[in-house]
């Protein structure tokens, strides 16, 4: 069977499309398939399917829930797992997880210079999506998860244009970048490969102009100037040099390659307050080098809410975002040495 998650939630069958229980049913598959092959507990099933405060029937409405999936889809995949549940996938398929194999195998294939293969990999990852991710899922699901793998298609988008850029395709990336910029205006590298691609088609006055549209857009919304990245590709424009580039997301030590980040909690519960103050603190000047430390008892929930900073609030520091478990409460931490090689 095929599952898929981006766009409508469904399944395929022998080349046929399951019926699915319509309404919460299929959020709720929706999130286990995209936790898979985790279990999700029951407490956090009911996060993601009611805004708060749920009903008082909430459990026995998703054991039916679960009832009316284990009968509609074949094969005992829906199994009940330490007080949740999740899904035994086996040699089934997901959609979302397809599209992450296959952007992972073309970040190798760019890392190696293959720059043709990489952008037919990623055409044929993008080429997964039928919409928005989840689309018909309820809230609290939607606003919480969907834009974590959103992003993840964006990303992908940018490294097809970088891969096409390197490969002579102007035209595509011109239209590509411009396109993404329209929903994603403060995305520096786009400028970029808008430039180069210019530059690639003899319209280096068209380049500079984007520069400018780029310097306006940034200092005027969020007061901050071009990155060194952009800059170079700016002089390279002024120097009018050939629209060849270094493919800084190509290698391994990219920036690209350096999101270290596990998966993010699917939803945060009470710490909206404390959650816009790391916000403040970490994008309000992005050139500084801000430190938050979270404190607080075993169990709280630090590691979620930094989790869920990073994953939020992240794409606005270009150069990466690490992770490391120091292990600090266990027999044996983490050695500064092992932390700093990895």
């Amino acid at each position: 069977m095929q599952f898929g998650v981006l766009g409508p939630v469904e399944v395929v069958d022998g080349g046929e499309p399951v019926r699915l229980p319509a309404g919460r049913a299929r959020s709720l598959l929706a999130l286990l398939l995209v936790e898979a092959p985790r279990a999700v507990t029951l407490e956090a099933l009911i996060e993601q399917l009611w805004v708060a405060p749920p009903p008082s029937s909430a459990k026995a409405v998703v054991h039916n829930l679960v009832s009316g999936l284990r009968r509609a889809i074949p094969g005992e995949l829906l199994v009940s797992d330490r007080g949740g549940y999740r899904l035994s996938l086996r040699d089934h398929t997901v959609d979302l997880a397809l599209f992450r194999q296959e952007v992972e195998q073309a970040r190798r294939a760019l890392a190696r210079g293959e720059s043709a293969a990489a952008a037919a990999l990623l055409a044929g990852a993008l080429a997964r999506w039928r919409g928005p991710a989840l689309a018909g899922a309820v809230e609290p699901l939607v606003s919480s998860v969907q834009p974590v793998i959103e992003a993840e298609r964006v990303a992908a988008t940018e490294l097809r244009l970088d891969a096409e850029l390197a490969i002579g395709r102007y035209e595509p990336v011109l239209a590509g970048a411009g396109a993404l910029l329209a929903d994603h205006p403060y995305r520096e590298r786009l400028y970029g490969m808008r430039m180069l691609a210019l530059l690639g088609l003899g319209r280096r006055a068209e380049a500079l102009a984007v520069f400018q549209e780029a310097y306006r857009c940034l200092t005027d919304d969020l007061g901050i100037e071009p990155g060194p990245q952009l800059r170079r590709v700016h002089q390279q424009v002024l120097d009018g040099g050939p629209p060849l580039r270094d493919h800084v997301a190509d290698r391994p030590d990219s920036p690209a390659a350096r999101i270290q980040l596990p998966p993010p909690v699917p939803r945060l519960i009470g710490r909206d307050e404390l959650a816009a103050r790391m916000r403040a603190a970490l994008t309000e000047d992005v050139t500084a080098h801000t430190v938050i430390v979270l404190t607080g008892l075993a169990g709280v929930g630090k590691s979620a809410l930094a989790l869920y900073a990073a994953h939020q609030y992240g794409p606005a520091f270009t150069g990466g975002r690490l992770y490391a478990d120091l292990r600090g409460s266990r027999d044996q931490p983490a050695s500064p040495h092992e932390v700093l090689g990895r």
